[in-house]
Order: structure tokens, then sequence, then C-alpha cells
């Protein structure tokens, strides 16, 4: 009887342990990486043609704010790159936005790698290019994502982002707030 009794017991534990550990009800925490192949599968989504030089790349984003990159939260940018000797490159003008004051580590995805498509970011009055503090080439979450790197950018400050591909006519990326960005409403 107590042996009956014990297995019963033994056995409830383990039924009511596993129901309790995966709730269905609760869904699992989100990656940022997750959250992002979602903006680059449904966008918003914004298209826009590269610029075929930096100086008119920060021309054109003076003339008309809609030419700037301002991180239009949680946006994919479908850019399209004009084609230059035997490649495809363009500049694109990027003022980081962060909600508070202050500078951050701003994170660019691509769904391109960076063997496809060359990144390379700079402050518009200047030519020494930011080095990013991390680089991945690609995302355990997100298959859409082949390359992510983290770049220390200040806020407010303009910057030029420059596109560079033997083979490619166009890249979409994306360019969440800040590394770590809370969870927002859509």
């Amino acid at each position: 009887m107590f042996k009956r009794f014990a297995i019963f017991i033994l056995t409830l534990t383990l039924v009511l342990f596993y129901s309790c550990s995966s709730d269905p009800a609760k869904p699992e925490e989100e990656t940022q990486d997750v959250h992002v192949c979602g903006h680059l599968l449904e966008g918003p989504a914004y298209s826009i043609n590269a610029f075929s030089s930096k100086q008119a790349a920060l021309d054109a984003a003076t003339a008309n704010a809609e030419n700037l990159l301002q991180n239009r939260l949680h946006t994919r940018y479908d850019l399209s790159l004009p084609q230059n000797g035997d490649n495809y490159e363009g500049w694109l003008a990027y003022k980081p936005i962060k909600p508070e004051a202050g500078d951050g580590d701003f994170v660019l995805y691509s769904t391109k790698s960076h063997s496809e498509m060359q990144i390379t970011i700079q402050p518009s009055d200047a030519e020494t290019l930011i080095a990013p503090e991390h680089i991945w080439d690609h995302s355990d979450d997100c298959e859409l994502v082949k390359f992510k790197a983290v770049y220390p950018l200040e806020a407010a400050k303009t910057y030029v982002l420059h596109f560079q591909s033997e083979t490619h006519t166009s890249v979409s990326v994306l360019l969440p707030r800040y590394a770590g960005e809370e969870d927002h409403d859509h």
C-alpha cells in the first residue's frame, strides 16, 4: 500500500512539475534579435535610394529630413545602391536618436553578410571610421540577420553610413535605437 502511495505521489509531482514549468499561456521572453526579425519580415519598411557620394548624402539630408535616417523606431530600411564602376555603393546620413540625453551603443542589423556588403560608419565632419565594439556574422535567433554590429555613437550627432558591394544592388538594414533598448508599443 505504501509503495503504491509513494509511486502515486512521485507521479503526481512529476506531472505537476512538467505542466507548470512550460506554461503555454505565458510565452518565453523574446530576444532583441527575434524582435528585429519580426520587423525585417513585416516592417514597417521605408525604401530609400542611397546617394553616390558622402557629400551628396549630407546635402540631401540637410535639404530634406526624409533623406536622413533618424531611426524611425523599429523600421526596416530597404536601400538601393547606385552603380559605381564595377561595384554598387552608396552613402546615407544617419542621426541616432535616444529617448534620453546621452550617448550609447547603437546596433546595426543587415540582411547581407559582411563579405556580401561592406558597411562602414564615420562622423559627418571627419574621415575617421567608427570601429564597431562587437560584430556577429549571424544571429542564432533570426536567420535573416547576416551581420550585426554595435557601434559607440553619440546621440543627435550626424554620421554617414557607406554601403559597398561587388554584386548586390540593395540591402535591408534595421537600426534599433540603442543596444539593450526596452520593449515598446507598436
